[in-house]
């Protein structure tokens, strides 16, 4: 028979035990070529004044064969973010916050460059002691429903497979620091792998508390190298991150927007937050007759909470309903370092860690508040024995 892709589903409303981790395991033989889930927590209080209110935002993912082999293992938000880089598309979240509501999202995880990717992908049976996905969340009873948080995942698997298929390797993506900026100036990183890079996501992200962020994402990190032969030979050389992040997304045309609507008993003002960092349109309209506009800050395209006030003349709960459009780069502080074609580049294009030996990120931090994390996306050819 002729090979051809099909989605099988692994979890059904699958129930998400609030502040734990929950898992399940793969099927033990097939050609996988990557995971779809999407998350739908049930809402008990509005999330107009919450920091970090969206379920990728307070979730952290782990692909783990044989027990303890990472084939990917980071966070919520990044993973939307390179979904995004990746497709140049962000996926048609349903992102409404107030209570008695369920909110939605969803994400992939590839195993090749994209869902249904012949050349690379995962080949199950080749991890003798299984496959385990596993999601650990940081959910609030106080604002989710406990035991209303529910998750359906797919696999996209290939039926017949040809005897070429994944013949290049699998994809990797994994988080390998998390680092608390402390002003230090050209902290180094040195990556640990010697397999080839599609990608190298810096994360930038500044603290939040009561909606207000403590820097900009490029005080966080703010000037950044990166240099391979032990730090003989540079490819980026003291970058402005201000520069460089808004710059690789212009180049490969990654403008990312995100459509919020609030309504019914949503209080005055309240802020919503988008994850995108760089703004270059944002607006708030009101679909009835009351007045609407945002104030975000003093630095308005370097925030991705936006302040709304919305006042209503007659007073009633419908015309405080209101739709935020907001619109820009660096969704969720990611800064890509390599000058890759997301959709176009193949292995012989991206930086091989081997050959090149010893690469290093340096990065020098403009604040003492905040993060920033190194994510890699990675080519791996041999499977753990």
């Amino acid at each position: 028979m002729a090979p051809y892709w099909y989605w099988r589903q692994l979890k059904s409303d699958w129930a998400q035990d609030e502040s734990t981790s929950n898992r399940f395991t793969l099927p033990e033989q097939g050609a996988l070529s990557g995971l779809y889930f999407d998350i739908r927590p049930y809402l008990t209080l509005g999330l107009d004044n919450v920091d970090n209110p969206w379920p990728l935002q307070r979730m952290d993912l782990r692909i783990v064969g044989n027990g303890n082999y990472e084939i990917a293992n980071l966070r919520g938000r990044q993973l939307e973010a390179i979904n995004f880089w990746d497709s140049g598309m962000m996926m048609p979240t349903q992102l409404t916050g107030w209570s008695g509501n369920s909110i939605y999202q969803e994400a992939i995880i590839p195993f090749g460059r994209y869902l249904g990717d012949p050349k690379y992908g995962l080949w199950l049976e080749k991890f003798a002691a299984g496959v385990e996905f596993e999601e650990t969340n940081s959910f609030s009873t106080t604002y989710y429903t406990d035991a209303y948080s529910k998750m359906n995942v797919w696999g996209l698997f290939r039926k017949n497979p040809e005897a070429s298929l994944f013949s290049g390797g699998f994809m990797r993506k994994r988080q390998i620091i998390n680092k608390d900026t402390a002003s230090e100036s050209q902290y180094a990183v040195k990556l640990p792998t010697d397999n080839k890079l599609k990608q190298i996501h810096l994360f930038s992200e500044s603290d939040l508390s009561s909606g207000l962020e403590s820097n900009g994402v490029f005080t966080t990190a703010q000037k950044i190298w990166l240099s391979i032969k032990s730090r003989e030979e540079y490819l980026i050389d003291n970058q402005m991150a201000l520069y460089w992040g808004p710059f690789m997304h212009q180049m490969y045309g990654r403008q990312a927007e995100r459509i919020i609507t609030q309504g019914e008993t949503e209080y005055n003002p309240c802020r919503v937050d988008t994850g995108i960092y760089w703004n270059e349109n944002v607006q708030a309209n009101t679909i009835h007759a009351s007045h609407g506009f945002c104030a975000i800050g003093a630095t308005p395209w370097q925030t991705r909470v936006n302040q709304v006030y919305v006042f209503s003349t007659a007073g009633s709960a419908a015309q405080r309903t209101f739709m935020l459009r907001s619109s820009g780069k660096c969704l969720n502080g990611d800064i890509p370092l390599l000058l890759q074609d997301p959709k176009t580049s193949d292995e012989a294009d991206w930086l091989d860690a081997a050959a090149n030996k010893d690469v290093y990120v340096e990065v020098t931090e403009g604040a003492s508040a905040g993060n920033w994390y190194i994510v890699l996306d990675e080519l791996e050819k041999m499977y753990p024995s």
